[in-house]
């Protein structure tokens, strides 16, 4: 199960009060050819993406926790996409009350060094969609781990329960 420190937290009424920090990440022993990396957080059962990071320089083989909080496009280690909650960074899981979902986490092995997701003039913020066409046809190979996670099924607020008993983290 993902630990509470990965589940999303946020004054906007979710019932969801983990910590809301990205995974500390590592990987070894990448592909012959490999020229750069790109990770993703991706809710398989919901079709989505919670975080992604591209423009990851080959020397670079772990993130450390926390690496995706500080909201903007471009960090020291890469490059975040706007993520399906239309943020830059990382969200952690909150699905609906009494649901599993599963969460997995790639790290994806590039034979480019970079990635333009702004090949035009028009300003725009690339999402999960551009980063996986710009990808296509340059992934080596990829690893992954898929982690469930569910909030309690009596800590969704209703009308006649504003303050439900369940937490979800």
């Amino acid at each position: 199960m993902i630990p509470s420190s990965l589940v999303f937290n946020s004054e906007l009424g979710s019932v969801c009060t983990g910590g809301n920090q990205s995974p500390e990440l590592s990987w070894t022993d990448p592909p012959r050819g490999t020229k750069s990396f790109v990770f993703v957080v991706f809710d398989k059962t919901a079709g989505f993406t919670h975080w992604g990071v591209y423009n990851i320089h080959l020397s670079t083989t772990q993130l450390a926790a926390n690496a995706g909080s500080n909201g903007s496009e471009t960090t020291s280690f890469g490059d975040q996409i706007v993520n399906d909650a239309g943020l830059f960074g990382y969200t952690g899981p909150c699905p609906p009350s009494g649901l599993v979902h599963h969460y997995q986490f790639t790290v994806y092995a590039l034979d480019v060094d970079h990635i333009d997701l702004h090949p035009s003039p028009a300003p725009f913020f690339a999402d999960a969609e551009t980063l996986y066409r710009a990808m296509f046809d340059h992934v080596l190979g990829s690893a992954s781990i898929t982690d469930p996670f569910s909030c309690p099924a009596d800590s969704t607020p209703t009308a006649t329960n504003p303050t439900p008993t369940g937490t979800c983290s």
